[in-house]
């Protein structure tokens, strides 16, 4: 019986899965959901296909269903994918190399365009983003070998710090929680808009950070009144400072 499987999603008109942000997040966003319950792993998206790793699903052919309909959905444009192709992982050493192998499949394909992994779960594990907060424990009781700073070297960086900019305040609060922008009146978008008024309040004026979240200052005084999840506002802080890492790391 093998350790673990290997699934593979692919556009059966060999299109990208995702063509900005907002597609990457929604695509991760529907594996996560396909594969919480299946022994979800790992997964990570480049160009025209995705990879995901489950750790002995007992029912591979719902996780392959499962995950199959939510990534045909979640760009809303209808295509269709071929069916899912399934590999088996047989060792611990496979595990922890399918692992890596998974998370840099932009890097392996020589494809740009997400510099910050949104289209992996490699957020999710350094507290970038709050949608699987079951992930992390799952990955280090199958792979604890892996370090954070393993993962820290994927993203090019020595260290990931909280920082503030308000500059990408509202795209750092959107990307923490997999949303395309703050706009949506969803419980976790609700939350992350509060999340961002809790960190914007220290640093701008009410008027400032109305005017960035595009809201009337009414509006600041309703959220306030809502509870605050701190693991959310680290998640932003973290987002912003991943962006000034970044920037700083471009040659």
């Amino acid at each position: 019986m093998p350790l673990a499987l290997q699934f593979v999603y692919r556009r059966e008109d060999s299109a990208p899965l995702a063509e900005n942000d907002g597609d990457r997040r929604a695509l991760i966003a529907a594996i996560l959901a396909g594969g919480k319950d299946h022994g979800l792993l790992v997964a990570g998206a480049a160009d025209t296909h995705a990879h995901a790793v489950a750790k002995g699903p007992r029912r591979p052919d719902r996780l392959a269903a499962a995950t199959q309909y939510r990534v045909r959905t979640a760009r809303g444009d209808g295509a269709r994918l071929e069916p899912t192709r399934v590999t088996e992982v047989h060792d611990q050493w496979h595990l922890q190399n399918a692992f890596f192998y998974v998370l840099k499949q932009a890097q392996h394909h020589a494809v740009g365009g997400d510099p910050r992994f949104e289209a992996t779960t490699l957020p999710d594990l350094l507290g970038l983003r709050v949608i699987a907060p079951w992930l992390p424990a799952r990955v280090y009781a199958a792979l604890p070998r892996v370090s954070r700073q393993q993962l820290l070297d994927i993203l090019g960086l020595d260290t990931l710090a909280v920082g503030f900019e308000h500059a990408t305040l509202i795209d750092s609060a959107a990307a923490a929680v997999a949303a395309p922008d703050l706009s949506r009146r969803t419980p976790l978008v609700v939350d992350a808009r509060r999340a961002a008024i809790e960190l914007g309040s220290d640093h701008l004026y009410d008027d400032e950070l109305a005017t960035l979240l595009g809201v009337h200052r009414r509006s600041l005084r309703k959220h306030r009144r809502r509870p605050v999840r701190l693991d959310l506002v680290r998640a932003i802080g973290l987002q912003m400072g991943l962006r000034a890492g970044l920037a700083l790391a471009v040659p």
